[in-house]
């Protein structure tokens, strides 16, 4: 597992399965719940796919 840091100005984008949507159209607590032998969460670096947030949003989708 690689551990990075990325600058403050930077974005991160989470998959949350639909489950955890609550009926009130909110992501529950439980998307950032850490599973056992987890020691950190599992992000999408934005600025990766160059610039452009919309951009970089939609090709994380694509991928999912």
């Amino acid at each position: 597992m690689q551990r990075s840091s990325i600058d403050k100005e930077h974005h991160v984008s989470r998959y949350c399965k639909p489950s955890a949507v609550g009926r009130n159209g909110l992501l529950l607590g439980s998307a950032f719940t850490l599973r056992d032998k987890e020691n950190c969460l599992s992000v999408n670096w934005l600025e990766y796919y160059g610039p452009g947030l919309d951009e970089a949003i939609e090709c994380v989708h694509q991928a999912f």
